[in-house]
């Protein structure tokens, strides 16, 4: 019988900032290592992406931008793939 994933936690909230809006996003896989690639959409145009490496002591790591404050609605969408597995993490947030 193969060993259960260990479960994976991920939060996205968005604040304001100034005149922006400060966007954290989080993953936590409880795997120490693990490489990542992320990006973030603000209004449908991608606004940073990058790559990360889960770190101890609880393998996870965070991602903090922060975006101009769009006159309305601001919809910020953060998507995260693991590089090894191919899990995907994505979250959506209306500010």
């Amino acid at each position: 019988m193969a060993a259960a994933a260990a479960p994976l936690d991920w939060k996205l909230k968005a604040s304001p900032e100034d005149a922006g809006i400060e966007v954290e996003a989080e993953i936590d896989s409880n795997k120490v290592g693990q490489t990542w690639r992320w990006r973030l959409r603000h209004n449908g145009s991608l606004s940073a992406k990058g790559r990360a490496t889960t770190v101890a002591p609880s393998g996870s790591f965070e991602v903090r931008r922060t975006v101009v404050n769009a006159k309305g609605d601001d919809v910020l969408v953060f998507r995260a793939e693991n590089a090894g597995s191919g899990e995907v993490c994505r979250g959506r947030v209306v500010f």
